[in-house]
């Protein structure tokens, strides 16, 4: 099915049609493009990612999607499987990527993130939450989507808190297996060789890794 991109103001009327089936009150965060988009920081999104904090408020929102006319994708794509996300459609082309706690099944949405999250909406039951900027450019150096360095370099010349980066970084890296920092390093790479600039923070994130990796293969 071809994708409908989503303006701002279609964001917004989609929400407000959400909220009308919902039953119970649901908390959700936007994420990615659609943040992005609701900020102003790119024209439209291709489709509107979101993360909830527990499995039935996720149930609750799909459940007023299959009123709404929405049905689960059963068969997106690759890329989408490798994203572990519930995709759901409806008959305007309309495109929606859940997710429940960790983001492609890395990214650890925890309370802090939710915390620096920007207030965007409060309908009768649904409250819409906007991913704060850092947190979207780290979750994106995970993904290999279509895209996804342009949101980084949109994200990086509005300007970033370098020290949250850093942070949050670590912290990712400290509630997986992954060395978060490395795979950092190599968006990063690609970002200054794609767009001819100078990330100021990417030797630390480097040096970071490299000793992480050095500790690791010491332990093993």
């Amino acid at each position: 099915m071809e994708k409908t991109r989503f303006l701002a103001v279609d964001i917004r009327r989609l929400l407000g049609e959400i909220d009308g089936f919902l039953e119970r009150k649901v908390e959700l965060m936007m994420i990615g493009g659609g943040a992005m988009s609701v900020r102003g920081d790119k024209a439209s999104t291709k489709d509107i990612d979101m993360v909830f904090r527990t499995e039935s408020q996720m149930e609750d929102f799909i459940s007023a999607l299959e009123r709404g006319g929405f049905h689960e994708h059963t068969r997106p794509g690759l890329e989408y499987r490798k994203m572990s996300t519930r995709v759901f459609v409806d008959g305007r082309g309309y495109w929606l990527d859940l997710f429940c706690e960790r983001i492609c099944k890395a990214f650890f949405v925890h309370e802090a993130v939710w915390g620096r999250a920007e207030e965007y909406l409060e309908l009768s039951r649904l409250r819409v939450v906007l991913m704060a900027p850092e947190d979207i450019f780290i979750s994106k150096s995970i993904t290999e989507r279509d895209g996804d360095l342009d949101d980084m370099y949109t994200m990086f010349r509005n300007g970033l808190d370098e020290e949250l980066v850093l942070k949050e970084v670590a912290f990712q890296t400290e509630q997986s297996p992954k060395i978060w920092e490395a795979f950092l390093t190599v968006k990063l790479e690609e970002l200054e060789k794609k767009f001819d600039i100078n990330v100021p923070f990417k030797n630390r994130v480097m040096r970071i890794a490299e000793d992480r990796m050095e500790r690791l293969a010491k332990k093993g």
